[in-house]
């Protein structure tokens, strides 16, 4: 069942779009441990999940992908500042 407090819902493919990956991609993450569980919904019983849960669970797992899922407002909020190497 999905949780009341799912503000925003995700389907694999929006995963996908907004982390610059594949499809692929979020299909293996999808059985690593702890990646949000997901609900069928709708007609064709695509499978969703709360949005929240998936960015937080990127973040702390493949944060390399997380970053690539800030927008550019959010992005030097997030990253840690460049730091030089000369």
């Amino acid at each position: 069942m999905i949780p009341a407090d799912a503000d925003e819902l995700v389907t694999s493919q929006d995963i996908a779009e907004k982390y610059k990956a594949n499809e692929g991609n979020v299909s293996y993450w999808t059985t690593l441990p702890g990646f949000p569980e997901g609900w069928p919904s709708g007609p064709g019983r695509t499978l969703v999940r709360d949005a929240a849960l998936v960015d937080k669970w990127m973040k702390e797992n493949l944060p390399v992908y997380w970053a690539k899922g800030r927008t550019r407002t959010t992005r030097s909020v997030c990253l840690p500042a460049a730091r030089r190497i000369w």
